[in-house]
């Protein structure tokens, strides 16, 4: 085996090397946006579920001081 041959397997394994470490990074890269993007849908459905109750909440206080006001208005005392 002649220096050239050796140097050029040396070479062909270096870039081999340097091309897995990259697709190893971009690979732990996808994974962990992934997760986050994972991560953020559960955070986004559990405010949609939060902001459901809240809403509804309001609703119901809305239509407490309507009646109250109603009541007022109509010489009435409220509760």
């Amino acid at each position: 085996m002649t220096w050239e041959i050796l140097m050029g397997l040396l070479t062909l394994l270096s870039a081999l090397a340097g091309l897995a470490k990259t697709i190893t990074n971009n690979t732990r890269a996808l994974t962990e946006i992934r997760c986050t993007v994972s991560a953020l849908n559960d955070t986004v459905l559990q405010q949609r579920k939060d902001l459901g109750v809240i809403r509804e909440e309001l609703q119901r206080l809305v239509m407490r001081v309507h009646d109250l006001e109603r009541d007022m208005e109509e010489g009435g005392r409220y509760d």
